[in-house]
């Protein structure tokens, strides 16, 4: 298995090595300016994808022309990924999307390296994103050593190399005098010019870390994309066989462990509330807490098994027979492990880990039914492609369904109908998107809880300062918090500094005038 990529693998021409150096340098650069001193990535991740994608169809375009649409249909996808981080900002979409677009980045060397999704197999598909990482980092050295440095020497005695020097030598004091006068003139212009000029100044050492870490990794993706690689990662094979003997011990030995969990837990799965706390001797709150995360990473664990043996073993009919029955197992596992979760969503609200959780699993059943299918069917064909677009199309729905305010409108639809409070202190840390179900909510409230929003808002949007942001920061669900927050801010400022003034004496009377949000 090579995971690096070596000089030999790739057609490498003068030409294409000026250019795919200029393009990789102008991406760090475009990096550094992007990306330095930012709090919200959305913008500035969406801008530099789209010059990546850019540069990477124009390398292409002469290279592998045969394979600019798939790079222009798979960028687009993480183009789309970091266009959802400009609208939504949160820990589950940021961690969604920035895997939809290490993904899509995968599936083009994939592609490119001679296998199609549709027909791929799953150790093909790994070794493609286990190639991806050090393809990047050492993709580069396959242009350092293709550099004349004869070549590069005599370019630089060129009368025209010292003419291009003299006019900069001339250009620049005036660029900085005129700059200055356009400064004075505008104001918006000096805001410009000063970021400009702040490039050149004390942060320039941080500027160019920045920069020749962007571009080297940048410069590794391009070569790898846009070369034409002469191996397939279709020659790549598991060595390692399992006889009939080995499938059936090994199998077997997993069907006996699940049954006899399955057995366990049928009572619970098929009971109410008196049968678990009776027959597992917890409460249901221990119970639903207790093994949900376990039993989902069993399931994932035991998925991956299932995919290693069926690419390894020579008994592909007592492997069938055994797997079918270890899937119906964990279909079971699956189900009680949705049914703590919502035992738990029930008693304790939900959070952004149980949401990501119950979505995780839903792919997972998903897989689960997509092993199955293709067992009955005899063939591995379309599994990766399914899941794969499962994975999009989840991700994708979550991100743009906004987490915060699917969570915001749960936990306060569940305090309404049981009476029970509110974590004021959970849903302020959603941050922006949680922002106008709660201001819908926020006149109701008791003291306690507008004291701890209020508090959090002030800090968190900056109401008091009311002068220009970076406009690398910009997000769409931030903007239009801060904006209906304005629109209140005196209100929230005064009771942020007045109200609750002993946060002590809150806590230790929750219910009452500084009391939780009960209904």
């Amino acid at each position: 298995m090579d995971l690096f990529p070596r000089t030999g693998e790739f057609n490498v021409t003068p030409l294409f090595v000026q250019r795919t150096l200029g393009f990789g340098f102008g991406l760090g650069v475009l990096g550094s300016v992007l990306f330095l001193d930012i709090q919200r990535p959305g913008l500035p991740m969406l801008i530099w994808l789209i010059a990546f994608a850019l540069a990477a169809i124009a390398l292409a375009r002469r290279a592998r022309p045969d394979k600019c649409i798939t790079i222009a249909i798979w960028s687009l996808q993480a183009i789309s990924a970091a266009a959802v981080l400009v609208v939504y900002l949160n820990p589950v979409t940021i961690v969604l999307m920035l895997a939809m677009i290490l993904l899509a980045s995968a599936i083009v060397v994939m592609e490119l390296r001679g296998s199609r999704l549709h027909d791929v197999s799953i150790y093909d598909f790994l070794i493609s994103c286990l190639r991806l990482p050090p393809q990047a980092l050492t993709g580069c050295f396959v242009l350092l050593g293709n550099i004349d440095i004869k070549a590069g020497i005599k370019s630089a005695n060129n009368p025209a190399a010292f003419a291009i020097l003299r006019g900069l030598i001339i250009a620049l004091p005036l660029m900085l005098i005129l700059g200055a006068l356009f400064s004075a003139a505008d104001a918006s212009f000096e805001r410009v010019f000063n970021r400009t000029l702040q490039f050149f100044g004390p942060d320039m050492p941080e500027h160019i870390v920045i920069t020749f870490c962007i571009g080297w990794l940048a410069t590794g993706l391009l070569i790898t994309i846009a070369c034409k690689s002469h191996e397939s990662t279709s020659t790549h094979r598991f060595n390692f066989r399992l006889g009939e003997i080995e499938t059936t011990v090994v199998m077997g030995m997993l069907l006996t462990l699940y049954l006899v969990f399955v057995g366990i837990q049928l009572p619970y799965l098929f009971g109410g509330k008196e049968i678990i706390e009776s027959t597992s001797g917890l409460t249901l709150a221990d119970y639903a807490r207790r093994g949900f995360f376990e039993l989902v990473a069993v399931s994932a664990l035991t998925l991956a098994v299932l995919l290693l043996l069926g690419g390894t073993t020579n008994s592909r009919r007592r492997f069938r027979s055994l797997a079918l029955a270890l899937l119906a197992c964990l279909i079971l596992i699956m189900i009680s492990a949705a049914q703590r979760l919502l035992l738990y969503m029930d008693s304790f609200g939900l959070t952004l880990a149980r949401l990501a959780a119950t979505v995780f699993m839903v792919w997972l059943g998903i897989c689960l039914l997509l092993v199955a299918f293709n067992l009955i069917r005899r063939t591995d064909r379309f599994l990766v492609a399914a899941a794969v677009y499962s994975a999009v199309a989840l991700a994708f729905a979550l991100a743009l369904s906004s987490p915060p305010q699917l969570i915001a409108n749960f936990n306060i639809a569940k305090a309404r109908q049981n009476s029970v409070p509110v974590d004021f202190q959970y849903l302020q840390s959603l941050g922006a998107e949680a922002v106008p179900v709660l201001l819908n909510e926020f006149d109701r409230l008791p003291e306690y809880g507008r004291c701890m929003l209020a508090r959090g808002w002030v800090q968190e949007f900056d109401l008091v300062n009311t002068a220009e942001h970076d406009w690398r920061n910009w997000n769409f669900a931030y903007e239009r918090a801060r904006n209906a927050l304005s629109l209140r801010s005196g209100e929230l400022v005064e009771l942020a500094a007045d109200c609750c003034a002993s946060p002590l004496t809150a806590l230790a009377n929750p219910t009452r005038e500084c009391g939780l949000y009960t209904y």
